[in-house]
């Protein structure tokens, strides 16, 4: 018997609810909050003590920048701007930081100090009941509005948002991610591109050592070890000579050209291998004279037929 579309469509919805995220619990701002101090007049601010909230369950930032001055600022001038938490369902501390982790961590350097009790810190809190989908939306707006992020940061912003919050769910579509986040799609696609880092060039980018334009022509190099050959060639690293001078972006980009790029005409492949097929097709559409030309897999030297 074959299903109607009725019944078809019915499974199908069936499906998508089971793969769905599970709806938060029924949570009252009010019995949440019972018992704990009032901030000021803003509604749903509390002081809530230090050892009350852990750290978020999702983290975007990789740097975390002067931490110590910003708990003598805290210190010297107190909490100008709330930290917004969630009630955390599960887990050992009431609640958990939504955004505001700098100014969270701030507080941890503060309850450090000689005297100082985290049972006795209080910290200025905007309480919110948010699914982790809210959370996520949320943590990228405030990260996306600071001054400068980090366009690593940027990117594993937008990798989460697109990406399902629970195994067999279902992450944000690109539009609704450009609607939230008000992002043309060049801009995502482009940060996205240096999600094809490598850990360790991931970690050499994140530490300033080189532009975001050279992020971008390391991250198009399909291979860990070759984008690790060229970081060191773009900084210098193997010229006693000019060590730790950075390469300029232009030079880099011929330098990629000579050195890791190969012309298809001597590529390391048979003229009978299938490759070749997408090279004859390739060049009934391109224009005469083109450049045309393929990553190499062996040695970075051009090769002769």
């Amino acid at each position: 018997m074959v299903p109607t579309e009725r019944a078809r469509a019915e499974v199908s919805t069936k499906k998508k609810a089971e793969r769905a995220p599970a709806a938060p619990m029924s949570l009252d701002i009010q019995s949440i909050t019972a018992g704990l101090e009032p901030a000021n007049a803003t509604p749903n601010e509390f002081l809530i003590p230090l050892s009350d909230i852990s750290g978020p369950k999702f983290n975007h930032r990789q740097i975390f920048r002067d931490i110590d001055e910003l708990a003598e600022s805290l210190t010297e001038h107190g909490q100008e701007e709330a930290i917004k938490v969630r009630p955390a369902i599960g887990k050992l501390n009431p609640f958990e930081v939504v955004y505001g982790e700098r100014r969270w961590r701030a507080f941890h350097v503060i309850a450090k100090r000689p005297n100082n009790d985290p049972t006795r810190i209080k910290v200025r809190c905007k309480v919110e009941v948010l699914n982790d989908r809210g959370v996520l939306v949320a943590q990228a707006v405030e990260n996306l509005d600071r001054a400068d992020p980090h366009p690593l940061e940027e990117a594993l912003i937008y990798e989460r948002l697109l990406t399902p919050v629970v195994e067999g769910g279902e992450g944000m579509t690109m539009f609704n991610v450009m609607q939230r986040l008000r992002k043309p799609v060049e801009r995502i696609t482009d940060r996205m591109e240096l999600l094809k880092l490598c850990p360790d060039a991931r970690t050499t980018y994140l530490s300033g050592k080189f532009t975001d334009a050279h992020a971008l022509l390391v991250a198009r190099i399909p291979d860990a070890s070759m984008q690790m050959k060229f970081v060191r060639d773009i900084l210098s690293l193997d010229d006693p000579a000019n060590e730790g001078r950075l390469m300029a972006v232009e030079q880099a980009r011929k330098h990629v050209r000579k050195y890791l790029m190969l012309p298809l005409a001597t590529a390391p492949c048979s003229t009978r291998h299938s490759c070749w097929a997408l090279v004859r097709a390739a060049r009934a559409r391109t224009t005469p004279g083109r450049s045309r030309s393929c990553f190499g897999t062996s040695s970075p030297k051009q090769r002769t037929a």
